[in-house]
């Protein structure tokens, strides 16, 4: 969804002031920096996320990094709130669009719509995907936590913006996402 982010600052409608936060360990951080520094203003952020638990902690044994994953999984979008509503603070921000690959895919994305939409109930945030929604999780506990965190963004929300009708169509397995505004926008459009 690179391509996606390029083409969508590149052709940004407005004289905004654009800033693009991203994971620092995102592959696709470098080309952003080369693609957009001169119209957008990159912050990368270092603070931890779940999908980077094993990279930084490669070198501790198996057993640490488990139970590192667990507590992690059970706190870390309420770190991720706390976090992203310092970083939108700091940026004195007017609106937000949060691009995600999938949904739910990252919970950092999750939380950043949550956070924002705590923050400026007025200005709710868009959030964007690009590939099909994922069902609610097999295993008890883990759909508890989907449903919960669904039922929030379902609350925070502008609505939904896809890549295609298929993948708009796709949130209709979450079913606190019914009543969401759901669009699409096709990849490759100016």
């Amino acid at each position: 969804y690179d391509t996606f982010v390029i083409q969508l600052l590149r052709n940004w409608p407005e004289s905004d002031e654009l800033i693009l936060f991203c994971n620092a360990s995102h592959p696709g951080l470098k080309v952003f920096q080369q693609e957009l520094s001169s119209i957008v203003s990159i912050k990368p952020y270092k603070f931890l996320i779940f999908e980077d638990i094993d990279h930084r902690f490669c070198k501790w044994p198996f057993l640490i990094r488990f139970i590192i994953k667990v507590m992690f999984w059970a706190v870390g979008f309420h770190f991720h709130l706390l976090i992203l509503n310092r970083m939108f603070t700091r940026a004195k921000m007017d609106r937000l669009l949060v691009i995600n690959g999938g949904y739910p895919a990252s919970e950092v994305c999750l939380a950043a719509t949550v956070a924002w939409g705590k923050k400026r109930p007025d200005q709710q945030a868009w959030h964007n995907f690009h590939n099909l929604a994922s069902p609610l999780s097999a295993s008890a506990i883990r759909r508890q936590k989907d449903y919960w965190i669904d039922k929030r963004i379902a609350r925070v929300t502008k609505g939904f913006i896809a890549v295609s009708q298929a993948c708009k169509d796709s949130l209709v397995i979450r079913p606190n996402l019914q009543r969401v505004n759901k669009q699409f926008i096709y990849n490759g459009l100016n």
